[in-house]
């Protein structure tokens, strides 16, 4: 039983990754800026919003702007991962967005797509940074 638990595992770990390498950094390296850990949670009609994938936008930055997006996991949470496998964001303020896509249609039916009109904005600051819960309403 352990077998299959840690495959299971390690095959949910290669498969998120390869998501995030897919929707993360469009440039092959990030530049130079430390990151620091991130761990969020995304709930809907609370329950976790497993599938949806989370978007960072980062704000008022002077320099190279990377967007990182993060695959929400089956308990909710959800961790950004840089380009590189490095796991989590410089510092600074970032509109969080998202998208759930399911059979090709967003879940959400885009109304959390725009960084103007976030379902959050957060400060990633030099540690680790747990975010609160971000808990959406119904769906249309």
């Amino acid at each position: 039983m352990m077998w299959f638990l840690s495959r299971c595992a390690t095959r949910r770990a290669v498969c998120s990754l390869g998501l995030l390498l897919l929707f993360g950094c469009a440039r092959p390296v990030r530049d130079s800026r430390a990151v620091y850990p991130v761990d969020g949670q995304l709930i809907v009609n609370g329950r976790p919003a497993a599938g949806a994938e989370v978007t960072f936008h980062q704000l008022n930055v002077e320099g190279p702007l990377c967007e990182i997006s993060a695959i929400v996991e089956s308990d909710g949470h959800f961790v950004p991962i840089q380009g590189d496998g490095a796991i989590g964001l410089p510092e600074g303020t970032y509109a969080l967005t998202a998208v759930w896509d399911e059979d090709g249609r967003d879940r959400f039916e885009g109304q959390f797509v725009d960084p103007s009109s976030p379902i959050a904005t957060v400060t990633i600051r030099n540690e680790v940074n747990l975010l609160d819960p971000i808990r959406l309403p119904g769906l249309r």
